[in-house]
Parts: structure tokens; C-alpha cells; sequence
């Protein structure tokens, strides 16, 4: 099994803490400008400002993350590198595969998928 990097770790905790304290600055600062977000494989927004409205209502509606399965890197090259993570909210259980750039450690993309609502 491959171990992620303590930098992109770290950063990802960074990006973590930032949504959960509903910082929106500190969060849309761990995002590449041309970030993707996809969902079950569709691309449903790119662009750091075209993802800002769902954090902002994310952190309206009080959402918080938590992390249900602990950061596995599936994958890296010489320029990037895609850590799977099990995530949760109060409302639903999901994977999000985040793809760092080594480079700067800003993630370009993340991948949604498995997304099931919770009781």
C-alpha cells in the first residue's frame, strides 16, 4: 500500500478545517482556479468561483465533514496524485476522490461518487 505524502495529508486537513470552520476564503484557496468537480462521473461545475456557491450554501446550512475512511492514495504520477476519502455529513455518506497537483498541493479535482443519504 502506497502512503500519501505528509504535504498533501496536510493539506487536506487544511482544506478540512477551513470547511469546517465555514471559512469560504480559506476553503476556495485549496482549489486550483480550473478546478472540476464531478458527480457519479458528470462534471457538474469548473472553476473555483463556479464551486463557491455550493460552499456557500453548504456552510449556510451549517454542514460540517467528517471523515469516515482515512485518506488512501490510489493513485500518482509525476505530476499529481488522487487520495480516495470516505466522508460524512448529518445528511449523507459519500467517497470523494481528491486529485492534487504536486506541484502547489491545490486540488484540480474532485471526484463525488457512492453518495447515500443518512437516516
Amino acid at each position: 500500500e502506497i502512503q500519501c505524502s505528509a504535504e498533501i495529508l496536510s493539506s487536506l486537513q487544511g482544506y478540512f478545517d477551513a470547511f469546517n470552520s465555514h471559512d469560504i476564503e480559506a476553503t476556495l484557496a485549496n482549489l486550483d482556479e480550473n478546478v472540476e468537480v464531478l458527480v457519479n462521473g458528470v462534471l457538474m461545475a469548473e472553476g473555483r468561483e463556479s464551486v463557491r456557491p455550493s460552499y456557500v450554501s453548504d456552510f449556510t446550512a451549517g454542514k460540517k465533514v467528517e471523515v469516515t475512511n482515512s485518506p488512501q492514495l490510489v493513485e500518482q504520477n509525476a505530476s499529481v496524485a488522487k487520495i480516495l476519502v470516505g466522508l460524512s455529513t448529518s445528511q449523507v455518506r459519500l467517497n470523494c476522490i481528491y486529485t492534487f497537483r504536486l506541484v502547489d498541493n491545490k486540488q484540480v479535482r474532485h471526484e463525488i461518487s457512492d453518495i447515500a443519504q443518512l437516516e
